[in-house]
């Protein structure tokens, strides 16, 4: 109603409100600017209550345990300002970089089916855990999380074997280090079979969830001997984009591991003397191919590794 009677007498309220003389006393003020050259004479009087003992260094935040009954997965962020790695206290998450999600991570209240993953299989008797408690959700004999300010620790224990993942960020350089410790508790040799796992992405995150299989046909992966790992890249849709790249490979004391298979063909059938793969969807087979070139093209496109530790 104001605004009506405003606009159709000339602003008759708001000269009302001026020529009132409680508002003529104060109406300077309104117009008055704070003085910001000259500081302040006058402390704060919590400036004067302040002491110097307050005045220390911050202390580093301590190791904290989640809690394994809790409804949600329960996640950390490590990072160094350019690369972040989400990791939940199940293993679960993904790697971001400069807006562009590198690995498959679609957050999910329930499931917590994404992330990176090492695989530990006993070619003995055929066992097959995780080091992380997902993605097999093998039972442990004993498993305890640990976030730290600087890393994610995971501790598990199973069919004699303890097992130690440490996972950070790099503070100078855009890396992940995963390092695994092994321990073998029985007595007796045991041969173990590790394999990592991981979807890469290397696009907005967005785009790939709002159509994760055609995203999938822009990436492709090329194994370098030279480095001894396994090198993803994704085909750029127009000339001024410029996608990340993501570089995986397995390390140990000696450096990168020279023996560590990269299992596009392995174990399959042999046609011609030559390990051959069939892809097939919907009931439609594509031509064989017997070269991990080729395998590649045609395969959804993920980061693998196999080594023996």
């Amino acid at each position: 109603l104001c605004a009506i009677g405003n606009a159709l007498r000339e602003d008759v309220l708001v000269r009302r409100f001026a020529n009132d003389p409680r508002m003529r006393l104060i109406s300077l003020l309104l117009s008055e600017r704070i003085p910001r050259e000259i500081p302040s004479e006058i402390e704060r009087i919590e400036e004067l209550e302040r002491g110097v003992s307050d005045l220390g260094t911050a202390r580093m935040p301590s190791a904290w345990e989640p809690s394994t009954d809790a409804q949600f997965p329960q996640l950390q962020l490590l990072g160094n300002g350019r690369l972040s790695s989400w990791i939940s206290s199940a293993g679960g998450g993904g790697l971001r970089w400069h807006k562009h999600a590198l690995t498959r991570f679609v957050p999910d209240a329930t499931r917590d089916a994404d992330g990176l993953w090492l695989y530990l299989a006993d070619e003995d008797s055929g066992a097959l855990w995780s080091a992380t408690r997902q993605p097999t959700m093998a039972p442990p004999d004993e498993y305890r999380t640990l976030f730290h300010a600087h890393l994610a620790e995971f501790h598990r224990r199973d069919h004699q074997i303890e097992t130690r993942l440490e996972v950070a960020v790099a503070a100078g350089d855009d890396l992940e280090l995963r390092r695994l410790y092994v321990t073998n508790e029985s007595g007796r040799p045991r041969h173990l079979r590790l394999t990592s796992y991981g979807e890469a992405v290397l696009a907005p995150p967005l785009e790939d969830e709002r159509h994760p299989a055609f995203s999938k046909l822009f990436v492709g992966s090329e194994h370098l001997p030279d480095l001894g790992g396994l090198l993803l890249t994704r085909r750029a849709r127009h000339p001024r984009e410029a996608p990340p790249v993501l570089l995986h490979f397995l390390v140990d004391a000696d450096g990168p591991t020279e023996d560590a298979r990269w299992p596009l063909l392995a174990s399959r059938p042999l046609l011609a003397d030559r390990a051959t793969a069939y892809v097939c969807r919907n009931r439609l087979c594509d031509l064989p191919v017997d070269t991990p070139q080729e395998l590649a093209a045609q395969l959804d496109r993920i980061t693998a590794g196999d080594g023996a530790p």
